[in-house]
């Protein structure tokens, strides 16, 4: 354990002597946090009291308190604390496998790229890792120790500290208690044992389950995102079952309601969609056991300055103006770099780690307790949300699965059975990589990840009580163009194209982003027309506009495109009426209430590149009753 220790240390602190490291995103909030809590004395903010569990930036506020706001230090201090991580996992496989297998697990882990690469970054995976290992250790040392309730004790609080880290190590759980049960075929000495567990970890957890409490957030040890995560993960628009920035949002009220909502929300459409559910959770599993790489690991792959400064700017934590545009072009190609270098990496380990799995099923009596809190985690986050960084505490028992199946096909160890033999085991190793990388080159594993667009179209209202009149365009066609926030007039041309007419619009670099067609109508109650657009990868959003006689806005439907709600082959007969969705339009709320006498079809369209759409048979829908009138002419005023 020792040699493992500093061979450890050794990497990381050599790996955090040449990073450099601006904290962004998540890492960003873990440092302000821990800052504002050392400055004032409380912690989180007066809208997220329990957003955020303090484990990790209370780690970090401690290590300010003595170093100041040092994120050099906090890097080196990190590199001591996994390093200690790499030493514990010896201590656990040794209960499972022989000394040899075990240092070969600690040595894995310890040059494992995401682990070192996470070393100098403020990211709590530091701090969890190692937590998640040592309570495995002590739990599995339980039913051998002498003191078996102190141990099992010990195994309660660091199991305390890391759900205080990491709210998701709430899948480990389950696992750690068989672990401390024994197993499937020993039967536990002292019943207490598991008592102690419980009441030391609710010990430790209850200076933060009072700090909910006392904010009015509940009397539970969970944070406030629970729901929002699983709703992120599980809505219409989610294809991969893990961050959806396209997820509908709701009315922010505080965030305790908020999180319940959100929750409701992801559970009603669970409830509703099994099948779409169902596939989402084999997704996830797939990406945890898969070759996606660990986006945020392989961005800091790379230890310079230059990069770690264009990664600043690429996150929104500085501008462009402080390096140059032409080192943010390059940090962006190192970064495409470094993620293809993942993913190549993960398509030889994730197979031999699954055949790995696989060969532990012939061992599974006396590897279940090792077994069981790997995969009821995984499992675990497989039903409610996955991101590949999530990967990274389960990352370790990887390790020393690997480490048993290296051990049986180099040395014959029989470390994961007798059966299959040594020949077999090579066999299928050897199989499974070479499946692994067929499948990848030939480009058919991206399915495997990621599942279709779900097109929720919503049915076209009823329009049973509309009478509806054609509108016919005349030359100039230049007329009815439209140019908005930017682009030239010149630059939306617009042509008379199939009872309707065609739009193409150019933008020729970073300004305007807008253009499309506006024409007059006599007083509308609704719209009806086919829109197709032409060129829907350039594409961003679209929009269709109502104004009233004074030229005020009352009417917008918007589609904008996602993943989940694609363009591709649109070409919609679409019938529109205030106030109601239809086809993936979406009815955003109006101004003011009126009749409709001008109408804007438009596009957001991305920088550099043209968009076409055409829009044909366009008709405007009355109430019955109302009076009728013939079919409306538009002309420009040169007719």
């Amino acid at each position: 354990m020792l040699i493992v220790f500093l061979i450890a240390l050794v990497v990381r602190a050599t790996w955090v002597t040449f990073a450099h490291v601006t904290p962004i995103s998540d890492f960003a909030r873990y440092d302000a946090l821990a800052w504002q809590w050392l400055s004032s004395g409380d912690f989180g903010s007066a809208q997220l009291r329990a957003y955020t569990t303090p484990g990790y930036p209370g780690l970090l506020a401690l290590i300010y308190a003595v170093f100041g706001r040092s994120y050099t230090a906090a890097a080196y201090v990190q590199a001591i604390i996994t390093a200690i991580g790499c030493a514990a996992l010896v201590a656990l496989a040794s209960r499972f496998f022989s000394i040899r297998t075990s240092v070969l697990a600690g040595l894995l882990y310890t040059v494992s790229p995401t682990a070192v690469a996470y070393t100098p970054v403020l990211a709590s995976e530091n701090l969890a890792v190692p937590l998640l290992i040592i309570t495995l250790a002590f739990a599995a040392s339980v039913n051998f120790s002498a003191i078996g309730g102190v141990t099992s004790a010990l195994a309660g609080v660091f199991y305390g500290l890391l759900f205080l880290t990491r709210p998701a190590s709430i899948f480990f759980l389950p696992g750690v208690l068989l672990l401390i049960w024994g197993g499937w075929h020993r039967r536990l000495r002292h019943g207490w044992m598991l008592g102690a567990f419980v009441a030391a970890t609710a010990l430790t957890m209850s200076p933060w389950i009072w700090h909910k409490h006392h904010h009015g957030l509940g009397f539970s040890p969970l944070s406030t995102n629970g729901g929002i995560n699983l709703w992120l993960g599980n809505n219409p628009r989610a294809t991969h079952g893990g961050y959806c920035d396209d997820a509908e949002t709701i009315e922010p009220v505080d965030e305790r309601t908020n999180n319940a909502r959100y929750r409701a929300k992801a559970i009603s459409w669970i409830r509703h969609n099994p099948r779409r559910y169902a596939g989402l959770c084999c997704v996830r599993a797939l990406r945890l056991l898969g070759t996606p790489p660990d986006h945020w690991a392989t961005r800091h792959f790379r230890p310079s300055a230059t990069h770690a400064a264009a990664t600043s700017v690429l996150y929104k934590r500085s501008t462009a103006d402080s390096i140059g545009e032409e080192a943010v072009r390059w940090a962006r190609g190192v970064d495409e770099h470094n993620k293809l270098w993942g993913e190549r990496t993960r398509i030889v380990l994730a197979p031999i780690a699954v055949a790995a799995l696989l060969f532990a099923i012939f061992r599974l009596r006396d590897l279940a307790p090792l077994l069981a809190p790997h995969l009821l985690y995984l499992f675990g986050l497989s039903l409610t949300f996955v991101q590949p960084r999530f990967r990274e505490l389960s990352d370790p028992l990887f390790c020393i699965l690997l480490a048993s199946l290296l051990s049986d096909l180099v040395l014959n160890t029989h470390e994961l059975g007798k059966w299959p033999r040594r020949s077999v085991k090579a066999g299928v190793t050897i199989l499974a990589i070479g499946a692994s990388i067929a499948a990848h080159s030939a480009g058919v594993t991206h399915g495997l990840y990621t599942l279709q667009p779900q097109v929720e179209l919503e049915p076209p209202p009823a329009t049973t009580d509309l009478s509806f009149d054609s509108i016919e365009f005349h030359e100039p066609a230049s007329a009815y163009a439209s140019a908005l926030w930017g682009v030239r007039t010149e630059e939306v041309v617009v042509s008379l194209r199939d009872r309707g007419l065609r739009c193409r619009i150019t933008v020729p670099d970073q300004r305007g982003q807008y253009g499309g067609v506006m024409f007059p109508t006599a007083s509308a109650d609704a719209l009806r027309f086919r829109l197709q657009i032409v060129t829907a990868p350039t594409v961003h959003a679209v929009y269709v506009d109502g104004y009233d006689v004074d030229r005020r806005r009352i009417a917008r439907w918007e589609r904008r495109v996602t993943a989940a709600l694609p363009l591709t082959g649109h070409d919609l007969e679409l019938t529109l009426r205030p106030g109601a969705d239809t086809r993936g339009y979406r009815w955003v709320a109006p101004e003011d209430d009126g009749e409709i006498h001008e109408v804007h079809v438009f596009v957001r369209v991305k920088p550099d590149s043209i968009a076409v759409f055409e829009l044909r048979n366009v008709e405007v829908g009355r109430e019955v009753g109302d009076r009728p009138s013939p079919a409306t002419e538009l002309r420009s005023d040169d007719d």
